[in-house]
């Protein structure tokens, strides 16, 4: 792709590369990757992979226990994805806004987004391919935990609400996020 000049093409390998070396749990190669997917992104207005690199370096931050840069990229994925209109999109940065309030001890909150993502994925009869999905272990463990009960009452909630209204909070909890200079 770099020899014919394809920059689309291009993104896609780096995308498919970063993948693998975040499946590697290569969590710098993977970073530095789809890192350089966003710049290309942006060079040819590319916005469905910069969303999906957003997405990516999203779980590197939760699985490298940051949090609170997890948060702006799933921000900034659910930002990518409400403006092209992907409803795929909208449903992976909710698990992604999950797990990063799992991770805070926020049970009732993960809840809630857990379950508007689930709603939504059902409504729309969305793909959902476990064996690619980041938040399966976290979902595991919350539901395994004391907080249990909060989580389950917070997905009802989530499941019932309005997703205009979920998606609202998810950036509200982005502009309450001190972030490191980022891509």
């Amino acid at each position: 792709m770099e020899q014919i000049g394809d920059p689309f093409g291009q993104n896609m390998s780096e995308t498919t590369l970063g993948f693998l070396a975040l499946l590697r749990r290569d969590f710098a190669s993977a970073r530095q990757r789809f890192e350089q997917v966003i710049v290309r992104c942006r060079e040819i207005d590319d916005l469905f992979l910069e969303s999906v690199a957003h997405y990516h370096l999203g779980w590197i931050d939760v699985q490298t226990g940051n949090p609170g840069q997890a948060k702006y990229r799933f921000g900034q994925q659910l930002r990518v994805t409400t403006d092209i209109g992907t409803e795929e999109g909208i449903a992976l940065s909710l698990e992604g806004f999950f797990a990063t309030s799992a991770r805070e001890g926020d049970a009732e909150g993960a809840g809630r987004f857990f379950g508007a993502a689930e709603a939504l994925r059902e409504r729309k009869a969305l793909f959902w391919n476990r064996r690619f999905a980041f938040h399966t272990k976290t979902l595991q463990e919350i539901r395994d935990g004391s907080d249990a009960a909060l989580f389950e009452a917070g997905r009802v909630d989530g499941r019932n609400a309005d997703l205009d209204d979920v998606v609202a909070l998810a950036f509200n909890m982005v502009r309450g996020t001190h972030v490191a200079a980022l891509t």
